[in-house]
Order: structure tokens, then C-alpha cells, then sequence
């Protein structure tokens, strides 16, 4: 299923909210605001809730509600524009970090060091899905670039 799938995203305008296409197909969405401290997504049929934790929001758990489980947890790095996505089924850890500090550019590397996610823009891109791993890691870096923006990051 996931393999050769292209999506494209696009984040409202002067909102928090994104829209994930398959081709002309919404398959997923992100309904985020800074006044609450959960982020309600889906993507193929799927749904999730992001909840934020700690005073200033230093770790998001990823949660899927039909079962109310927690699959993974979203760590950020104390003042810095880095964030750790770690999954309950699997020791990897992903890192989510913008590419170069003057610019919108990010990317998601794992373990290995090779680049499974980029974003060259906050309002819209594309993103080749690889694996069955690929649809909420791109939720989680959505919902990361959402927070970072949010506490004035890029």
C-alpha cells in the first residue's frame, strides 16, 4: 500500500490546520490550535490524537483513539529546534531537525542517518511514503514544525 504513494500537504493560512492529498483525494488532515493541548489527525481512515506535556510542551504523546493507545512519544530538546519521534514497538529513534537555521527546510533522519522526511516550506509539500511507518511519521513532523512555530522557531 505505502509503497510509490506520493502525498502532498498544505497548511491553512494563518491557521495550524494541514490537508493531505493523495492526487486529487484528501486522505488526512490535522486539526491543530495553540489554545488547546491535544492535535486530532488522521490519515487513511486512521485517527490519532498528539497530546502535549510539561509547562512549556517538552514531550507530545502519540496516541491512536480507537484503542486509546499509545504508540510512540515526541521529545523536544530544550532551546534548541530538534525533536526526538520514538514508537512503542521499535527501539529506533527518529530525529526532526530543520536543515539549516536561516531557512523553513527540515528533514526527519533515522538511526542510520539517512533522510526519510523533507519539508522545504511550511504551507505545503510532498512527501514519498517508504514504508508502513511513513504515514505517522509524517503526522509527527507536521504536528512538531506546528509546536517549533508556535514557540517561534522558523
Amino acid at each position: 500500500m505505502y509503497e510509490q504513494e506520493k502525498l502532498y500537504w498544505t497548511k491553512d493560512a494563518f491557521k495550524y490546520n494541514h490537508s493531505i492529498f493523495s492526487g486529487a483525494e484528501l486522505v488526512g488532515e490535522i486539526k491543530d490550535s495553540s489554545l488547546h493541548r491535544s492535535v486530532r489527525a488522521t490519515l487513511f481512515g486512521k485517527k490519532y490524537v498528539f497530546e502535549k506535556n510539561g509547562f512549556i510542551r517538552t514531550s507530545i504523546e502519540i496516541i491512536e483513539i480507537t484503542d486509546r493507545k499509545k504508540l510512540g512519544t515526541i521529545k523536544f530538546k530544550m532551546f534548541s529546534s530538534k525533536a526526538l519521534i520514538s514508537f512503542n514497538d521499535n527501539t529506533d529513534r527518529y530525529m526532526w531537525k530543520f536543515k539549516h537555521s536561516l531557512t523553513r527546510r527540515w528533514e526527519v533522519i533515522n538511526p542510520r542517518g539517512e533522510i526519510l522526511l523533507t519539508g522545504k516550506s511550511r504551507k505545503e509539500g510532498y512527501v514519498q511514503l517508504s514504508d508502513e511507518r511513513s504515514p505517522l511519521l509524517l503526522l509527527s513532523t507536521l504536528v512538531i514544525r506546528n509546536h517549533l512555530a508556535m514557540l517561534g522557531y522558523g
